[in-house]
């Protein structure tokens, strides 16, 4: 077997190996609300850590 087709087979395996285990797609609708939840949860913690600060600097 050449080093080509060695490569195609490996790759061939792979792709197998990828199919069946590979997560079904989220809907775009869920995908967005995660987005929108990890942004409002780090904003919160972003607020949280300056008022922290402020609070710790300020007498």
């Amino acid at each position: 077997m050449t080093t080509p087709q060695m490569d195609a087979s490996a790759w061939d395996q792979l792709d197998q190996l990828d199919r069946p285990t590979s997560p079904r797609r989220l809907r775009s609708g869920s995908a967005v609300a995660l987005i929108g939840l990890g942004a409002v949860l780090n904003l919160g913690w972003i607020g949280l850590m300056i008022f922290a600060l402020a609070k710790l600097a300020l007498p």
